[in-house]
């Protein structure tokens, strides 16, 4: 009987190291596809993030990491037209806010404001009560407000980077 638990003895005592191993060792299979997965995701997070700013997207695109400069909001002074006199509306008023990310644009926009504010009006003048009162038209008008704005800097030789043209306010009566 001695003997046999002895034998008993040490099977217990091997069996209880392989029961902590073999924790050990089903922790380790669990953890290892984890640990090899957050390794890629942080790769391909990476790469990303470096090829995205670094790295042009684009062939045209010029400066990667302009769109990390801030915006400028420049507002004009209130524009006031007569609207013609077939239209229900005789008068309209629009608020401007042109938006860009370079100041040098904007110093030009403020030497040129009276050329800008002049083809501005007459051109508002034209416009058709019909047509504006649609958000097809509003889009219409604004893009046309980027173009003479665009327009009377590179006549006047200035550098052109207005991004977007905002109506703050926009009424006809």
């Amino acid at each position: 009987m001695p003997k046999q638990e002895k034998d008993t003895e040490a099977s217990e005592k091997t069996a209880a190291p392989l029961k902590k191993s073999a924790g050990l060792l089903k922790l380790l299979l669990l953890m290892m596809p984890m640990m090899v997965l957050s390794a890629v995701a942080s790769a391909a997070a990476v790469h990303y993030l470096l090829t995205g700013l670094l790295i042009p997207q684009f062939g045209g695109q010029e400066n990667p990491l302009a769109e990390l400069r801030p915006v400028v909001y420049y507002p004009l002074e209130r524009l006031n037209a007569n609207m013609g006199s077939n239209s229900p509306a005789r008068f309209l008023r629009l608020h401007v806010t042109l938006v860009s990310r370079e100041e040098p644009v904007i110093a030009a926009v403020q030497r040129h404001l009276p050329a800008i504010r002049n083809d501005l009006l007459n051109h508002l003048a034209e416009q058709d009560f019909a047509t504006l009162n649609r958000p097809s038209g509003k889009e219409q008008l604004r893009q046309e407000v980027q173009d003479i704005v665009t327009a009377i800097l590179v006549r006047k030789g200035e550098p052109t980077g207005i991004e977007q043209v905002l109506f703050t306010d926009l009424i006809m009566q």
